[in-house]
């Protein structure tokens, strides 16, 4: 069974909630602190986090697109 558009979106949708969702956590639970350190490491760590979801979702959209071009 081949993913439609549909199943696609709402991986997307759910990759970026789980960024807002980390993003919410890191800003609640790391700046309410007056570390800086670690502030640096939570900032350092949200954009790594963000780059990883970024070239996973540019990977699963490569293979989608070659899966899709070959089934047509």
């Amino acid at each position: 069974m081949m993913p439609n558009k549909v199943v696609i979106t709402m991986h997307i949708i759910a990759y970026f909630l789980i960024m807002i969702f980390n993003i919410l956590f890191a800003f609640y639970y790391n700046f309410n602190v007056n570390n800086k350190g670690l502030k640096i490491t939570a900032i350092f760590g949200i954009v790594v986090y963000f780059i990883c979801n970024l070239i996973f979702g540019l990977i699963v959209n490569t293979i989608v697109t070659k899966i899709a071009a070959a089934t047509n």
